[in-house]
């Protein structure tokens, strides 16, 4: 199973990538929206103040890997260093090696 990391502007602009692709390749679609990171801020209520992370993201799993047509056709970013979500049973790249 392969693991591509999505972002795009938005829902609708993921969606329409996500149609050109055969569906007999997609195992899983992993749709994260909106992904906020802590500001180091805390509100009037001690809470931590939050901000978006530009982008609509998404992990998509397939069967094989995508054709490179394929891949120019969807916002695939690199891995990111710690991944906001897996599935059971997936474990994050080790980071590189200095």
């Amino acid at each position: 199973m392969i693991r591509y990391d999505l972002r795009a502007a938005d829902a609708p602009s993921l969606d329409s990538a996500l149609a050109a692709l055969d569906a007999a390749m997609i195992v899983a679609l992993d749709v994260i929206g909106t992904i906020t990171v802590q500001t180091g801020e805390i509100d009037a209520d001690g809470a931590p103040i939050n901000q978006p992370i530009e982008g609509w993201h998404a992990n998509l799993y397939t069967v094989e890997e995508l054709s490179p047509a394929e891949l120019e056709a969807l916002p695939v970013i690199p891995t990111p260093a710690t991944p906001w979500r897996m599935l059971a049973g997936e474990q994050a790249d080790p980071p590189p090696e200095d």
